[in-house]
């Protein structure tokens, strides 16, 4: 039987697969998680095999340990226009903006989005 089928067939687990996709569910609980995982030692982050690379990566960086008891830092937030602003530090916000205008040049785009940057 497909996923799909299952889903069809078994409204509870329908319900319990939207329950744990909506966003309410997605903050509160990643976000927990992830802040615990930010609390623990550098070196039980990079051994731990369950945490992939790339994640490793962002919670080994520099700066995300700079942020690892700011309390505005989260992994699920609702998307606001501009909002970005409110967790980006002036070197981010710098980065952001030249990279942004480097990809987007001669797009039309950066017209699109020149309030927001």
């Amino acid at each position: 039987m497909q996923p799909e089928e299952k889903l069809e067939k078994d409204d509870k687990m329908l319900q319990d697969v939207i329950l744990h996709s909506s966003f309410n569910f997605l903050k509160e609980h990643l976000n927990r998680h992830i802040a615990e995982i930010r609390r623990m030692p550098k070196e039980m982050i990079r051994d731990n095999p369950d945490i992939p690379d790339g994640f490793k990566a962002v919670l080994l960086s520099e700066e995300r340990q700079k942020e690892k008891n700011d309390s505005r830092s989260t992994f699920i937030r609702k998307g606001i226009v501009g909002d970005w602003q409110n967790y980006f530090s002036p070197a981010q916000s710098a980065k952001l903006e030249k990279k942004f205008k480097e990809k987007f040049a001669g797009t039309g785009l950066l017209d699109l989005w020149k309030n927001y940057i």
